[in-house]
């Protein structure tokens, strides 16, 4: 049996319609996934022994640390569709 979190965290994210690469506004190549499955989050959270060096209050926030020579870029990522007010 095959355990497979990352894809029950998305699916519920994802519309059921054929993929498109079309240029009108409302082509799915233009869709941000955002409702995506919380109790399959917490299960994938809770098996990754990692120290994660940032954290954000909005858990649709995805941060990125890349550290260089020349310093450290935190990039952060919204896919919850809207702005992040009051982001901690």
């Amino acid at each position: 049996m095959q355990l497979l979190p990352g894809l029950s965290y998305f699916k519920p994210a994802l519309p059921k319609r054929p993929v498109d690469r079309g240029s009108r506004d409302d082509a799915l190549c233009h869709f941000v996934p955002s409702d995506f499955d919380a109790n399959a989050s917490r299960l994938i959270g809770s098996i990754a022994d990692v120290e994660r060096p940032v954290v954000c209050s909005d858990p649709l926030v995805e941060t990125t640390v890349i550290e260089t020579k020349q310093g450290t870029l935190i990039t952060l990522n919204n896919w919850s569709g809207k702005p992040a007010r009051k982001l901690r």
